[in-house]
């Protein structure tokens, strides 16, 4: 309810950033909340990709939530990737949520929400 938060109900974020001209970049990063009675849940995994020219991506590094979805409850968790440094004028970010509430969930078979608020590249 703060209007710091980017949602996604029923899907994965897939978000492709320009940063304007090409930079050296060595660790991406992205914020999640999870707040499980009101069907927000943490990714199950963030995928990090750079490109130079925007179509052709190559693969930083995946983080995998080791959390369960069923002991989330409210909280926020930073998902980080360091690589060796690369070059790069496009960074993609794809979270894989859950899609759908989990069976023991009292929204159970409901389209789950994904929310993030931040990306930092650096």
């Amino acid at each position: 309810n703060d209007g710091h938060w980017q949602g996604f109900e029923g899907t994965d974020m897939d978000v492709v950033i320009d940063l304007g001209k090409e930079a050296d970049i060595t660790t991406v990063s992205s914020s999640y909340m999870a707040a499980v009675g009101s069907w927000i849940f943490l990714p199950q995994s963030v995928e990090y990709s750079f490109s130079g020219d925007g179509n052709n991506f190559t693969a930083l590094g995946t983080v995998r939530t080791d959390i369960d979805p069923a002991v989330q409850g409210n909280m926020t968790e930073i998902y980080s990737s360091t690589f060796p440094s690369v070059t790069a004028r496009f960074v993609r970010i794809v979270a894989r949520g859950l899609i759908t509430c989990p069976p023991w969930h009292a929204g159970a078979g409901n389209k789950a929400w994904l929310f993030c608020d931040e990306i930092s590249i650096e």
